[in-house]
């Protein structure tokens, strides 16, 4: 009876720390994947961290545009430059106020959803708002 229970608690540790990729039964996108999912397309972006919501558009030519409101402005708009490497590790780069950062990490997709993770823990995700520059405010 306690090796069943040790099993179970084991196996339950193990879901819980794992639960953004065993539940949902996600893979790392490939950099082709990951280039096709992302480029010349819009998405709803979520970040986690920082709780907000903004839109984000991924040109063709590895530029990026962020689109978000604000409670001073109507918009701010961000812009930078986006990049897949060989083994599919996706990033962002950006430069606010003279100082450069990049934000990298893995894709993961789900449906129209894909997964931003970085060093394990999910950052932000985004929802497909449809192909083209679509920032504008609807």
């Amino acid at each position: 009876m306690k090796k069943i229970i040790l099993l179970f608690s084991t196996f339950f540790l193990w879901s819980f720390f794992l639960s953004g990729f065993v539940y949902a039964g996600l893979r790392p996108l490939t950099k082709i994947e990951a280039v096709d999912a992302l480029q010349d397309k819009t998405f709803l972006a979520h970040s986690l961290k920082e709780q907000y919501n903004y839109r984000i558009y991924y040109s063709r030519d590895g530029l990026f545009t962020l689109y978000y409101p604000t409670s001073t402005m109507t918009a701010v708009i961000d812009y930078g430059k986006w990049s897949v490497d060989d083994k599919g590790k996706y990033c962002l780069h950006r430069k606010i106020h003279k100082h450069k950062f990049a934000d990298c990490g893995r894709i993961y997709q789900n449906g129209n959803t894909l997964y931003l993770y970085n060093k394990g823990e999910l950052k932000v995700t985004l929802e497909f708002i449809g192909n083209g520059n679509h920032l504008e405010k609807k």
